[in-house]
């Protein structure tokens, strides 16, 4: 496992907005949670990548469909903080934030968005790069992270690491 003591924070965003992050993966979620000053979430990294990953290293077929899915977009408010467990408490799940952006963060994630939120892989738009492991994933960083792991050992391909590489500079060219 990498952590920040390791290996510090070497990736820029890409997007300019000043962060670094420990690993590529961290790097795609920030843009996927909409956390970046530069305004990219998740739906345009969806709707980018099908046209940014050409060689479908990380997109599935169902990710080239035209089919445009919105997800509910939910947002808390002060009046979901729990005083008795001082936490943003999420509505739907019970779980608790310390932060009202954390909670809202949270929100836009998988767990409560079309992607990923009823578990059908028909919505798993992403795969591992190696051609033999089987594995989907919901988001873009979970196929990253993935791959960056090591489980498959699919990131000591220099094609791989070209391609994610490609994926990070064009995803910094997106225009919201």
């Amino acid at each position: 496992m990498r952590s920040e003591a390791h290996v510090g924070r070497t990736h820029l965003c890409p997007c300019r907005c000043g962060r670094s992050f420990t690993d590529r993966a961290t790097v795609i979620q920030h843009l996927e949670a909409g956390t970046c000053s530069s305004g990219i979430t998740r739906a345009a990294v969806h709707q980018a990548m099908p046209s940014i990953d050409h060689k479908r290293f990380f997109t599935t077929d169902a990710a080239t469909s035209q089919e445009t899915i919105s997800p509910a977009r939910r947002v808390a408010t002060v009046d979901s903080h729990d005083s008795a467990r001082n936490l943003f408490v999420c509505a739907l799940c019970n779980s608790g934030f310390k932060t009202l952006p954390g909670l809202n963060a949270h929100l836009s994630s998988p767990r409560h968005t079309f992607a990923g939120a009823n578990g059908s892989t028909s919505e798993r738009r992403y795969k591992c790069p190696k051609t033999t492991c089987d594995k989907r994933f919901a988001t873009l960083s979970g196929a990253v992270q993935h791959a960056e792991n090591g489980t498959c050992g699919v990131t000591v391909a220099d094609e791989v690491n070209r391609a994610l590489n490609s994926i990070l500079r064009q995803l910094g060219q997106l225009k919201v």
